[in-house]
């Protein structure tokens, strides 16, 4: 878990996975993702997009900003919806440090949610839909 997260607290400009270029594999997400959105365009279907913090984001800001940023951006003309999950935990460190927050919210030794991480990714995702 650590080694996929290790770009977390790197330079972006300089980081590398597998010799590519952290800002490069970024930009081609976002390529695909545009591939995807107009695919579903031609097919009249809407697309939204959801971001969410593995255990690492919720330790640094350093490229977790960007990361929220940069998708946020990319979302403004072309999501219906947008939810950025990383607000609903940030909530949720400052009543809990952060071993709390991540024993109630995820698997021990793991980066999915359990129950509880589900409930409040459910919980705001519909209040989201259902307010529309």
């Amino acid at each position: 878990m650590e080694k996929k997260t290790s770009w977390l607290y790197a330079d972006k400009n300089v980081y590398k996975i597998n010799n590519k270029n952290f800002l490069l594999i970024h930009s081609e997400m976002k390529l695909y993702l545009n591939q995807i959105n107009e695919l579903l365009k031609k097919n009249d279907i809407k697309f939204s997009l959801a971001i969410y913090p593995w255990p690492h984001n919720l330790q640094t800001s350093k490229n977790t900003s960007f990361y929220r940023k940069e998708w946020r951006e990319f979302c403004v003309s072309k999501c219906e919806f947008f939810f950025d999950f990383f607000e609903e935990f940030e909530k949720k460190l400052k009543n809990d440090n952060f071993n709390e927050t991540y024993k109630k919210y995820y698997f021990s030794g793991d980066v999915h949610y359990n129950k509880e991480g589900n409930k409040l990714i459910a919980d705001k995702l519909l209040k989201k839909i259902i307010n529309k």
